[in-house]
């Protein structure tokens, strides 16, 4: 029970915050023994404690993260992939199936290959946990200082690489110390690498700062994976969207492709012109908008954090690279914006419409009004042409049509069947699920 495991934790850090300074010391020596064990669940009780730990000690615990640390990331390093992934999401491992085929049909076997998946998950999780406190308490001291490169490269490639990972609770917090480390990078150095004004010597800077261009396409993309339709939670989808505002941050000193075509440089500059810029980046999003229509048009998740993702792109961008961007930013809004159309949650109609308001303070009601007028035409005109292809196809193929009308119906009743069982009770509502965070 998680109020149980809340108990217990407290219990720990009030018998912690009593003991004095050397036994606290010989605890912790005990504890960091502890991750040297054999056995999961020992490790992963011994990352617990650690937790408790800096809970209690909180900034007087610095001292002892020379020693921690690179520990933590080394055994986080012994949980994952060998190489971090491309769209890491789409390569995750399926286990279940490749090791059911592999085992006879004994069900102890099978029970045993669970249970230690499932210690090997809670110990994974318990590191991360660990690691999020470190960074929530001493990020000043880590994430600025030089000595600290090395193992920071360590663990943001370990992060994406766990973005691939089974778990949801690994990848959430996997997303969650990336968003850490990324917020406290120099946005500036990073743009003036990106746009060819800085130089820098890989033996001195770590990750990033490298070849900040292939990061964060890479990331981006490993990211936009994770964003999947109907499955993504909003923990998760906040999260990710944090981390795509930081690189709109970095992005927007960087020329856009229209600038870039309409300046006359010479061969050398537009060979080393940065091809990744905040077009590319809302392009991406649009794609997770259009995901979510096509396969799960009764969730609106995704939506809700990549329009929170343009209410925070209208704030930190200048009038003129709005102006620029207002067509990529305005297309997936305007759908929303229909009052009309009955298939619009009321809750992304609202968002849509401040958003817009937003957006027309910002570039002029006359260039907002021009532009939205435009995009409902074109969003009428296809949804007109999308209803005369339907009724074309019933013509000449009329078996098809009638498949596809048995299955608009069957949807509908399914979805009826269930709203009317929750109002009577038969159906209990969805519980909710438990947060890491609530883990002891």
């Amino acid at each position: 029970m998680p109020s149980c495991i809340a108990a217990v934790a407290e219990c720990i850090e009030i018998l912690i915050a009593r003991v004095d300074k050397h036994i606290k010391q010989r605890l912790f020596d005990i504890t960091l023994m502890l991750n040297n064990d054999k056995k999961p669940a020992v490790r992963e009780m011994a990352a617990t404690l650690l937790s408790r730990f800096i809970s209690v000690e909180k900034t007087s615990f610095l001292p002892r993260i020379n020693i921690l640390f690179p520990i933590l990331v080394t055994f986080l390093n012994s949980n994952t992939f060998k190489q971090p992934g491309h769209s890491a999401i789409m390569s995750i491992s399926k286990k279940s199936v490749v090791n059911r085929e592999s085992f006879s049909l004994d069900e102890k076997n099978i029970y045993i290959r669970k249970e230690k998946e499932k210690a090997t998950d809670h110990e994974l999780i318990q590191i991360q946990n660990c690691i999020l406190k470190i960074l929530e308490f001493f990020s000043d001291s880590i994430l600025v200082h030089a000595e600290w490169n090395e193992s920071i490269d360590k663990l943001i490639f370990e992060c994406q690489n766990l973005l691939g990972y089974e778990h949801e609770w690994v990848r959430l917090n996997a997303v969650k110390i990336i968003r850490h480390i990324f917020s406290h990078i120099d946005y500036e150095l990073v743009t003036n690498i990106l746009t060819k004004k800085t130089k820098i010597n890989e033996s001195d800077i770590s990750f990033l700062y490298v070849t900040p261009e292939n990061s964060i396409k890479n990331l981006t993309l490993d990211l936009c994976a994770q964003m999947v339709p109907g499955k993504t939670s909003e923990l998760l989808a906040e999260e990710i969207t944090n981390i795509f505002l930081i690189f709109a941050n970095i992005l927007k000193a960087v020329q856009l492709m229209s600038n870039a075509k309409n300046t006359t440089a010479t061969y050398n500059e537009s060979h080393t012109r940065c091809k990744l810029n905040l077009n590319w980046l809302l392009r991406r999003m649009r794609y997770i908008v259009q995901a979510e229509i096509s396969k799960a048009p009764h969730s609106f998740i995704l939506r809700k954090f990549v329009f929170n993702f343009y209410e925070g792109l209208i704030t930190i961008l200048d009038v003129n690279i709005i102006q620029e961007l207002a067509v990529s930013i305005l297309s997936p809004l305007v759908r929303e914006m229909v009052e009309d159309d009955q298939n619009i949650h009321p809750e992304l109609n609202q968002q849509s419409c401040r958003i817009g308001s937003r957006l027309r303070k910002k570039i002029g009601s006359v260039v907002y009004d021009k532009l939205r007028a435009e995009l409902q035409t074109k969003l009428l005109l296809k949804r007109t042409l999308r209803k005369k292809e339907i009724a074309i196809a019933k013509v000449l193929n009329p078996i098809k049509a009638v498949k596809r009308k048995k299955s608009v119906l069957k949807k509908k009743e399914i979805s009826k069947k269930r709203k009317i069982d929750v109002i009577k009770g038969k159906v209990a509502g969805k519980k909710r699920k438990r947060k890491n965070d609530e883990l002891f």
